[in-house]
């Protein structure tokens, strides 16, 4: 028998059971007026959890001093409940087979269940829910399920920081949130992410939970809190879920060393940026469509469609605030799957005039919203993780030319990019969100480049002298400063110069004339169009009009003019029926196209014509 002092926790748990078997409610805690065997239950079912857990080491240290080292004696004892059973349901056989190890597990879960609410049993209890890489090991069956109070334990259990995470180990600090924005800086992202990992661990959800461990206080610590101070970007089960996952990564010790230094570099290092003040900028005017297109312009880039000035502001959004786009205001927030792609894709659109604008008017944006003195963005050194073995790459080991030269040359997506260096494809990403692609010339002519820089050749009294006062019209323009007439056009609109619409007059052409061109001297109609300066499809349209007979497209154009009469239909139906020849071939033979062969024969004449040999195809 072992002596306990009067008020040990496994006496008060001995009496809570022993009371409420005797009255036959359980009526404290999380209880009220509770029947006693739903109470009993939970007691089984959260006993079991801890004496299955694959660190009993963990159980141990969590008990009273006094029952610690009986529990683990009886452990090491020999018994014959050690192998599993085949049984469905064999009541008492899965107790426990000594007294000491009942006492330990009862008292672990009666001291859950008395406390006041859901969320202190599930702080309680987090280093037993956390998902571990260890199996458990197998128990007997149970006739017995899981209550709703137990799953709600095991749900907040689930949204609290575990024992085994020490990196948010130490002193609580405040401020540490206005130092961290809602997703982790890009470059630690990529660096502290596996290369290649579950479809569902998106990269913005692996960035805010990493964000969110490093604001956690310590063991039992809120998850969901932690995730409400940096804008709950996520659902807390979510997060959870993605820091549980990455627990169990194989490299969770390297990942746990990484946040520990950026922990002790923010509690010892001011931030140039207040990300909690960020947070709650009115964002509702940022880069409305009138400002994208000034910017564009001004950065020489293509404006592109009605989509595109969103997906900029989106983009823009998450720089400036730290945030998802799913966080932006409603005037721009993102609403379909595809929105989401297009942000992510945004950095191959990026040029270093484009972002070096976008800058621009994002420390434009901060002044006028007091934050006076912040970059624009700001990311802790990351010197110190290069020692480390981490499972993802840190992004200024990349070859940045030679992704630029894949990005614009090759014109290579960056998954394609990435799978060639084996990144993930977030890390190109990184690398283009700061160190953007220029355009190759020909990219510059096709994006509007060559409209700026006209721009800063032509001032608005030369394209007023060279195309109203000496009368130079658009096309000539172009051709003088060999640039496509669009550039030309847009140039007049941006400086506000009227073009000039001059009537064409078109040029006399009597039905003399084209008889004596087209029909006796046999010229075609694309020569004649080209000499006096129409198109061709107006030429014919006059011949048509005067009643001239009109070639068929692609005929001889000085070959003796014939008519496809009856005679020459009998001797083409004649070649065709005998299978021998194809269309081609009888058409050739007769002298004539096969448009006009197959235009006076019916295609059961031809239906005699020899099939065509299948090519072969290549090896």
């Amino acid at each position: 028998m072992l002596a306990l002092p009067q008020d040990h926790l496994a006496l008060r748990t001995q009496y809570l059971i022993m009371e409420s078997v005797r009255s036959g409610v359980a009526d404290f805690g999380l209880y009220e007026r509770a029947p006693v065997a739903e109470f009993l239950t939970d007691v089984r079912m959260l006993s079991k959890n801890l004496l299955t857990h694959p660190d009993q080491d963990e159980l141990t240290w969590r008990l009273p001093t006094e029952i610690a080292a009986p529990y683990e004696q009886a452990r090491a004892l020999p018994h014959s409940k050690t192998s599993p059973t085949a049984s469905r349901a064999r009541p008492g056989f899965a107790s426990p087979a000594r007294a000491e190890i009942t006492a330990a597990a009862a008292t672990l879960a009666v001291e859950a269940l008395s406390l006041a609410t859901t969320g202190e049993a599930g702080a309680r209890l987090a280093w037993l829910f956390a998902p571990s890489a260890a199996p458990a090991p197998r128990t007997a069956a149970s006739k017995y399920q899981a209550s709703e109070l137990v799953l709600d334990i095991r749900r907040e259990a689930l949204r609290r920081l575990p024992a085994a995470i020490t990196s948010g180990a130490g002193p609580r600090r405040t401020d540490r949130a206005s130092k961290i924005p809602s997703l982790l800086w890009p470059a630690w992202t990529v660096a502290l992410t596996p290369t290649h990992r579950h479809y569902k661990q998106t990269f913005r959800g692996l960035a805010h939970a990493l964000a969110v461990l490093l604001i956690l206080d310590g063991p039992g610590d809120s998850i969901a809190r932690a995730s409400r101070q940096l804008g709950s970007c996520q659902p807390a089960d979510s997060v959870a879920e993605l820091v549980h996952r990455l627990r169990r990564l194989p490299d969770w010790a390297a990942i746990d060393a990484a946040l520990g230094q950026a922990m002790r570099y923010l509690d010892n290092h001011n931030c140039p940026i207040d990300y909690e003040r960020r947070r709650h900028l009115d964002y509702n005017t940022l880069l409305l469509t009138e400002d994208w297109l000034a910017l564009s312009r001004r950065a020489g880039h293509f404006p592109g469609d009605d989509r595109r000035p969103f997906t900029a502001r989106r983009w823009l959004f998450e720089r400036i605030s730290g945030m998802p786009a799913d966080q932006a205001p409603a005037a721009f927030t993102l609403t379909e799957p595809r929105q989401r792609n297009e942000v992510s894709g945004f950095s191959t659109h990026l040029t270093p005039e484009l972002l070096r604008e976008f800058d621009q008017y994002a420390l434009t944006f901060l002044n006028k919203h007091g934050a006076t003195g912040e970059p624009v963005t700001w990311t802790p050194p990351t010197a110190g993780l290069q020692v480390l073995q981490l499972p993802g790459t840190l992004h200024d080991r990349l070859p940045t030319q030679e992704i630029h030269h894949l990005i614009r040359r090759e014109r290579l997506a960056p998954r394609t990019i990435a799978r060639r260096f084996n990144v993930s494809v977030d890390a190109i990403r990184a690398v283009l969100h700061e160190h953007p692609a220029p355009l190759t010339l020909r990219q510059q002519r096709a994006n509007g480049r060559l409209t700026w820089e006209l721009a800063e050749q032509l001032s608005a009294q030369d394209l007023q002298r060279l195309h109203h006062d000496e009368q130079h019209s658009i096309k000539a323009l172009a051709e003088k400063f060999l640039v496509p007439a669009t550039v030309i056009t847009d140039l007049l609109e941006r400086h506000g110069v009227p073009v000039v619409l001059r009537q064409r007059s078109m040029p006399k052409i009597d039905r003399e004339w084209l008889h004596r061109e087209y029909v006796i001297n046999r010229r075609p109609i694309p020569e004649l169009a080209k000499a006096v300066g129409v198109s061709t499809s107006y030429l014919r349209r006059r011949a048509r009009h005067w009643n001239i007979p009109v070639r068929d497209k692609g005929g001889a154009a000085h070959a003796p003019e014939r008519l496809f009469g009856p005679a020459e239909r009998q001797a083409a139906v004649k070649m065709l029926r005998t299978g021998n020849y194809s269309v081609y071939e009888v058409a050739h033979e007769l002298g004539f196209t096969t448009t006009t062969l197959r235009r006076h024969t019916t295609k059961e004449e031809r239906s005699h014509v020899p099939k065509r040999s299948p090519r072969p195809r290549p090896t």
